[in-house]
């Protein structure tokens, strides 16, 4: 995965939310994640804005679970309801939830 990637977002463990049918988003980003420095994460802004366990949102933060980021794999997404700054941290980031999803390289 790299910046300007486009990547589909489905299933994982969020079965009967809208990741079922995938969501897409285009990488903006790379840094370190503010709930853990030493992981790497990508962001990515959404084709559509889309909503998740009561958390509407247009970003993802995209961080891997296992193994490297190759052209699918699992990773944990947290969709937040706003673009996020140079720096950011867990109370800049808004509304927040997680998933674990799959994604493939679109």
């Amino acid at each position: 995965m790299k910046i300007g990637d486009r990547v589909k977002l489905y299933g994982g463990r969020s079965q009967g939310t809208v990741l079922d049918e995938g969501i897409f988003a285009t990488i903006e980003d790379e840094r370190s994640a503010p709930w853990n420095v030493s992981a790497n994460c990508y962001i990515g802004k959404l084709d559509m804005p889309c909503s998740l366990h009561g958390v509407n949102g247009d970003y993802v933060v995209l961080q891997l679970r296992y193994g490297a980021w190759d052209e699918t794999g699992e990773l944990n997404m947290h969709l937040v309801d706003g673009p996020l700054g140079e720096k950011w941290t867990l109370e800049t980031l808004g509304d927040i939830t997680e998933a674990n999803v799959n994604f493939s390289i679109a």
